[in-house]
């Protein structure tokens, strides 16, 4: 067996967490282990497996794809209570993942599957948001303690809501819970044109300068 895999600190400025299937595997190994999770690392434990909007997961934050330690995602259901609560939906089938060993080259050491959040009630959210969902094997759940072995690693993106990046988080809730979000943008990049066609004129400003002197 292969010295497990320490669970990643502080990332350091500069530098961007871009973990392979492999990588995550090892880590939830770790966790599954029961290595301490640091708090101020790129992966947090977190329940984001029901009852909780994906939006709101990435409340107070500027990146656009994060990582957790968490139960599966069983909120697949089509029946909900709440009028404007969306689904998680699977994507094709798990496919699984093969760490390269010489003595094994097939070793097997997990699986993942992927999700989409379906939201018809809310347009601007709909298929906005995908998860992969990475779990450990069978083999090797098997050795660990029942607390522990079903925990996942959960990577949730969002798309990129407009050419600012600025604009990631503009949201305002009308008295009747339907999200108004499309009016924030279209001025927004209205501006943003704006500010590019200014960019523009003072650039041929310098040029037609140039070219007089």
């Amino acid at each position: 067996m292969q010295p497990l895999r320490k669970i990643p600190g502080r990332i350091r400025e500069g530098y961007r967490f871009r973990p392979t299937d492999v990588h995550l595997v090892d880590f939830l190994m770790s966790f599954a282990h029961g290595k301490p999770v640091p708090p101020t690392g790129p992966i947090k434990l977190k329940d984001v497996s029901c009852g909780i909007e994906p939006w709101q997961i990435f409340e107070n934050s500027r990146q656009r794809t994060l990582y957790f330690f968490t139960l599966p995602n069983k909120c697949l259901s089509k029946n909900s209570s709440s009028p404007i609560k969306g689904r998680w939906t699977t994507q094709g089938k798990g496919k699984p993942i093969y760490r390269f060993n010489i003595k094994d080259p097939s070793q097997l050491i997990g699986y993942k599957r992927i999700l989409r959040y379906r939201n018809k009630n809310l347009p601007q959210h709909d298929g906005a948001y995908m998860m992969t969902e990475y779990s450990l094997a069978e083999e090797i759940k098997a050795k660990l303690k029942p607390s522990l072995k079903d925990f996942v690693v959960c990577q949730i993106k969002r798309k990129r809501v407009a050419r600012l990046g600025v604009i990631q988080n503009i949201i305002s809730e009308t008295p009747s819970g339907v999200v108004e979000l499309q009016p924030k943008l279209d001025h927004l990049l209205s501006s943003f044109d704006e500010m590019q066609l200014d960019a523009g004129h003072a650039t041929t400003a310098i040029v037609h300068e140039g070219q007089n002197q």
